[in-house]
């Protein structure tokens, strides 16, 4: 891929994100169990750049979320493993809760936290992701960026 437009996407979607940062925290903090909100607070916080204030500010708040929850969904478990390190029981929690789930944004977080937890993450999630997909309707788009997954190579964080 022409790293040059990557890039620019990039610092397009920091820009669209950036006057949403604030609003978004106040949202998740006051209303913890607003799934929506924490998506967007997550969205922006992946769109950011890991060693920046803002980015930690935002997995702070989600953080925080998340480790208050007695059980915590699937959106928290993916927000976990996305902005931080974690082990392959974390990753195992997460995929054993994608079942029969039907969010398509929960999918797609998921197989980028399993995709970059490693090859043996990333072939459970696919497992789990054939049966789901097979059984719930989602977008043309959800397929394709799963698929595009297989081919591409983890980040390393």
């Amino acid at each position: 891929p022409d790293q040059r437009r990557l890039a620019e996407l990039a610092a397009t979607a920091q820009e669209c994100a950036r006057p949403f940062l604030q609003p978004a925290q106040e949202a998740v903090t006051q209303e913890p169990s607003d799934r929506a909100a924490f998506l967007g607070l997550l969205y922006a916080a992946l769109a950011l750049p890991e060693d920046s204030q803002q980015h930690q500010d935002c997995a702070d708040v989600l953080m925080s979320v998340t480790r208050r929850q007695q059980t915590p969904l699937s959106t928290h478990l993916a927000a976990e493993a996305l902005l931080h390190p974690v082990d392959s029981l974390q990753i195992s929690r997460l995929t054993d809760q994608l079942d029969g789930e039907t969010n398509e944004d929960v999918l797609v977080l998921a197989g980028l936290a399993c995709r970059e937890a490693g090859p043996e993450a990333w072939r459970t999630y696919r497992t789990v992701a054939r049966e789901l997909l097979q059984q719930t309707p989602v977008s043309g788009s959800v397929v394709v960026l799963l698929n595009s997954l297989t081919a591409a190579s983890p980040s390393k964080r």
